[in-house]
């Protein structure tokens, strides 16, 4: 079954004081979903350029609009690092094309005590502003500096060094040099094709460097979604319960978003502790004559579960979930048939 991801209810009270620093407020529905327009119509003409934060319209929007999607996202990415043993040993970080804080914010949230410090490069003064405003008073904050461009950890600190980027690679040519001098990576981008593959490129780029896939990976092989197709690419999703004054903007949008896709890649220098029969679900359920498949991951062949209707209904497991596949599992052709004992979900 899905999980539902919640939004905590303190965000509320400061997405609101953020944007009446901005001269608005969450009951300015009308006025908040026209910049939110604007800046969706910004990104998909000009989906490599950089958010303008110096204009007032993209900062309301990205406050109010873009900020919780993107919190929730990030969160799962935590949650699935700590799941794998990601973040041990990691205590400093750098956060990328920082924009609001978004990175720093989510990590005192879901790994509290985690980091002992932590920069945020971002070139706009007003987003650190924001950031400020964004803090939460009923929680510890996270030591944090910003600063304008990205420099290289050294000395003794680069072995618990984090680099992060978080919707931001997506502007750059390649991955920066200094971003590699640390110990680890955390990548999340926008679930798009393009991103997605240029993920999975730079994943096969790293593992050719040294590098090791923590997560969403169960295997360091090619993966087969690039090597075996020319169109698919990783990403997971995510639902949540959007809050009664998100919906309240969202009802002078002509979009909705309940369900939030996201790509993302965890690596660090050293190895992650050695996993057997681990597979992930890449693929949702698709419901077929006599069988229903799910695409999933567990070395460099495109492979799916099969759960034959005969047997019974088939599980409902959301795409991104980890299985544990027990040995012997029936395979014909490309898929695995397990039986109702055979294959389990983890967490």
């Amino acid at each position: 079954m899905q999980r539902l991801e919640t939004l905590p209810q303190i965000y509320q009270e400061r997405i609101d004081a953020a944007l009446r620093n901005l001269g608005s407020s969450l009951s300015d529905t009308r006025r908040l979903a026209s910049a939110v327009q604007k800046l969706s119509d910004h990104y998909i003409k000009n989906p490599d350029a950089q958010t303008p934060w110096h204009t007032e319209w993209a900062a309301l929007a990205y406050t109010c609009y873009y900020f919780p999607l993107n919190y929730l996202r990030v969160s799962a990415v935590l949650r699935a690092g700590k799941a794998s043993g990601f973040w041990q040993g990691l205590t400093q970080f750098t956060d990328f094309g920082s924009g609001l804080g978004t990175v720093p914010l989510a990590i005192a949230d879901s790994l509290p005590g985690q980091f002992k410090n932590g920069i945020a490069v971002e070139r706009s003064a007003k987003t650190s502003r924001i950031y400020r405003d964004l803090l939460r008073p009923d929680a510890a904050p996270l030591p944090l500096t910003w600063r304008e461009q990205l420099d290289a950890p050294s000395g003794d600190l680069a072995s618990t060094w984090l680099t992060s980027f978080s919707f931001a690679l997506t502007e750059l040519p390649t991955l920066p040099k200094a971003a590699l001098a640390g110990e680890a990576l955390a990548i999340i981008e926008p679930a798009t094709q393009q991103d997605g593959r240029r993920l999975l490129k730079i994943r096969s780029d790293l593992l050719s460097a040294g590098w090791h896939v923590w997560a969403p990976c169960t295997h360091a092989a090619p993966c087969p979604l690039l090597t075996e197709s020319a169109r698919d690419w990783c990403h997971d999703r995510i639902t949540w319960e959007a809050p009664d004054w998100y919906q309240d903007i969202e009802q002078h949008l002509p979009m909705r978003n309940r369900t939030l896709t996201h790509s993302y890649l965890l690596m660090r220098r050293t190895p992650p502790p050695e996993s057997s029969n681990l597979a992930r679900l890449t693929g949702d359920l698709q419901r077929q004559k006599g069988a229903s498949k799910q695409m999933v991951c567990r070395g460099p062949k495109r492979e799916f579960l099969s759960w034959q209707h005969k047997h019974g209904e088939p599980p409902s497991w959301p795409r991104g979930a980890l299985v544990q596949l027990k040995d012997g599992v029936e395979m014909k052709s490309n898929e695995l048939r397990p039986s109702a004992d055979e294959c389990a979900l983890i967490g």
